[in-house]
């Protein structure tokens, strides 16, 4: 530890710039408060069968009303299993919605989609 405390002292480090989420929470006062996130940011309600329903937007000040069970946003940065899990497409799953819409395929086409 002391080696490490030594080199920030001298100057000789270096640093990544990472990308976070920022996340504005607005009150019923309107007062909004911002955090940050390195990795993923997860938005639901407490009560599991209650909808939320909040505003997302970007950098590009688009905004869009969302209604839903929850959204996970991920920063790119750090992102972990949680996110890839839950962005996941599956085979069965390709394969079940090319079937309804009657189109004929093989199950590797299906699999080479994913």
């Amino acid at each position: 530890v002391d080696r490490v405390l030594d080199s920030l002292c001298l100057g000789q480090f270096s640093f990544d710039i990472r990308r976070r989420v920022r996340v504005q929470f607005a009150n019923d006062r309107g007062v909004v408060s911002n955090y940050y996130a390195l990795n993923e940011v997860f938005f639901a309600e407490r009560h599991p069968a209650r909808p939320s329903v909040y505003t997302i937007s970007n950098d590009y000040n688009e905004e869009e009303i969302q209604r839903s069970s929850g959204v996970l946003v991920a920063s790119g940065t750090g992102s972990t299993a949680w996110m890839n899990c839950a962005s996941a497409i599956y085979p069965d799953q390709v394969h079940a919605i090319l079937k309804m819409a009657g189109h004929k395929h093989t199950a590797g086409q299906a699999a080479d989609i994913c």
